[in-house]
Parts: C-alpha cells; structure tokens; sequence
C-alpha cells in the first residue's frame, strides 16, 4: 500500500463504500415494496421524501454517483495519460453505457408485463447510470481538472433558473410536485412513458435532471483526480473531510431558496449530497486503506461492491419473485410480535441475505461481472 492508501491502484474503501451503497439500495427498495401492502408500513428514513426534503433513502442513488465518478480517474486515468479519448477507449465507454441503458429497459419491460401497466417506462436507475457515466467520461478524457470543475459549476448554476422557468398553465412553484418546468419538459417529451404520469407527472430519472446528476458525477471525478494524485495519506483525507463539509453545508443553505428535491436532482441536492458522500468516503478510507480494517462487515460490503450492478439485478429480480410468496406474508407473520415499522424488517433483511449468497460465491471465486 502506498502512501496515498491506494493498494495496487485500487481502494479497498471505494468497494467498501460502493457495497454499502448497494446495501442501502437493496434495504430502500424491500422496505417500499413490502410497504406498499395495504395497511403495511416501514420507517419514514428508509422512504423517499414525497417531494422536497432528504431522508436516508434518498441519500443513497447521489453517493452511487458520487462513487462512480471517483472510480473514473482509477478506470481510466491510464488511457487519459497514454492516448486520450481515442476510438478503441471511445468504443469501450460507449459499450458500457449502452449495456446499461439496455438492462434498465429490460428491467422495466418486466416490470411492465408484471404490473400490466399501459406504458413502457424509457428511464430508471440503470439508465441514468449509464448516461451518466458516459458524459462524465467524456469530459474527464477530454478536459483538464479547472474545465471539469468549471463544467460541473455551470451546470449546477445553471440549471437554478432553467427549473424555474415559466410554464404555459400554471405558476411556478418548486415545492409542489409538477409543478415547474423540468416535470414539465418530461410529460411534454415523454409522455405517458415517465415515472408519475398525469397532468403533475414527472420522472425522478428525467431527461433534464441527468444535467446535475452529471455534475454530481463529475464532483466525484474531482475528489478520484484529487485522491489519486495527491500525496500524503492523512492530509489528502482530511482535506477531503472538509471539503466534503463545505459542500454539505453549501448545499444546505442553498435548499432554502432552491429546494432540495431528489424527484428535479436539484442542484442544492447535489451539492448537500455530495458533500455527505465526501465525508463518509474520507471516514471510510481513513479506516480501510489507511487503518487495514478488514473486519466481518468490510468482507461482505466490498464483495457487494465488485459486483454491484449484477447485485442489484439480482435484488430486483427477488423482489419481483418473492413479494408475494413471501415478503409480504412474512410481514403479516410478524406483525403481532413486533411493531408495524418493525415488522418490515424481516423480510428486507432475508432479502438481503438471498441477495448476498450469490455475491459472496462470486467473490469467494474471485469472479467480477464486468460491464
């Protein structure tokens, strides 16, 4: 391990994080479902804020990114150092991205065949990762450090008054659901195929919000650039600690007059959720790759993390398999030995054991589903 805390050109603690994240993924998406049985409930943390607002779900989707773009400059700071954005590393972004956008659509057109819904939906998690990635790519291969960060600063500002646009009908008003111009542009663009349909419809994985979650992505890049050439181990973390802090409070502070609101990636949410992402990846990398922490809970976490996009393929099929058959029955089941909220967590936790069994056999082969 070198003095940056970096084994071999990989951070034990990046994995870490990004199975933790999976996991809190997984956790988030058991609850709602099991939830979602009539007269069932779940805590409040582990549900979405029903517009503006944060909770711990919805902390978890910002810090996947955030974790996407630190892993950019280790994926491909090599070829951004030997040749640049050349056609075989063009290809191979491409590829990655469009793999991704094709198995979100898979996973929504079975969602679709399962629900009998009326209309396929063309956006969702995979898919945004996809373009995501691809974007972020782009511009880390092609600009230096200043023009990434002036990129992910123009976008964040920009995009401020681009949601406060007028709309024909009705007056703007960011607090309320639809009821400004990027849902606006979803329903007039996507019609039928978005997430909440009808006349305040919008899609939390939009066309629009991709614009911020690129720039979340991009701050990512940043902090990747930022650890992977820097220097000495405790300062590169604490400088990261407090930038991470900057920007949670920035965000902060912004929500009051530009609302944090997960369904519009606002850009007050980008900034507050990236500077939590930050901190928790300092904290993280101070215990794994400087402290050597290889406990009973890292083990598990970072074999999620290898394979985190197989995992959560895997934990929506599951949901899709077992809900009826047994999540839901299982809450039932429990319900008159624990709590109501405390009753949903049961099944999510053999959820995630289910989900993990596979994973574990994977790392335990040394077997990475690359995509």
């Amino acid at each position: 391990m070198d003095a940056r805390g970096i084994d071999n050109g990989r951070m034990r603690s990046l994995d870490v994080f990004r199975g933790l994240t999976i996991v809190a993924m997984i956790v988030v998406n058991a609850a709602m479902v099991v939830a979602a049985g009539e007269g069932a409930v779940t805590y409040e943390m582990l549900e979405h804020a029903r517009w503006a607002g944060v909770t711990l779900a919805d902390l978890v989707f910002p810090f996947f990114l955030v974790i996407l773009g630190v892993a950019i400059p280790f994926a491909l700071g090599s070829d951004k150092e030997a040749t640049g954005l050349d056609r075989a590393v063009f290809q191979r972004i491409t590829k990655r991205a469009v793999i991704l956008v094709l198995l979100g659509l898979a996973l929504n057109f079975i969602t679709l065949l399962r629900t009998d819904g009326e209309a396929l939906r063309w956006l969702g998690v995979l898919q945004r990762i996809g373009m995501v990635y691809f974007l972020a790519a782009l511009i880390y291969l092609k600009f230096e450090r200043r023009w990434i960060a002036g990129i992910a600063a123009a976008i964040l500002l920009l995009y401020w008054p681009l949601a406060s646009l007028p709309i024909s009908f009705d007056q703007v008003d960011l607090s309320v659901p639809g009821a400004n111009f990027i849902s606006w542009f979803e329903r007039q663009y996507l019609g039928p195929h978005i997430y909440v349909a009808g006349q305040a419809g919008f899609d939390p994985e939009g066309l629009l919000s991709t614009l911020p979650a690129t720039a979340q992505t991009l701050l990512g890049v940043l902090a990747g650039l930022w650890i992977r050439t820097q220097g000495e181990a405790k300062m590169r973390l604490s400088r990261l600690a407090w930038s991470g802090f900057a920007l949670a409070m920035v965000g902060f502070h912004w929500g009051f007059t530009f609302p944090m609101v997960k369904a519009l990636w606002t850009s007050s949410y980008v900034v507050f959720t990236t500077g939590l992402a930050l901190l928790a990846l300092a904290a993280l990398s101070w215990l794994v790759d400087l402290k050597g922490w290889s406990r009973f809970w890292t083990q598990p976490l970072e074999a999620f993390g290898l394979n985190a996009i197989g995992a959560y393929i895997l934990h929506i099929i599951l949901l899709w398999t077992l809900k009826a058959p047994l999540l839901v029955p299982l809450y039932w089941l429990v319900d008159h030995l624990l709590s109501p909220r405390a009753s949903s967590i049961p099944p999510v936790l053999i959820l995630l054991f289910l989900t993990w069994l596979p994973i574990a056999l994977l790392a335990w082969r040394k077997i990475t589903i690359r995509i």
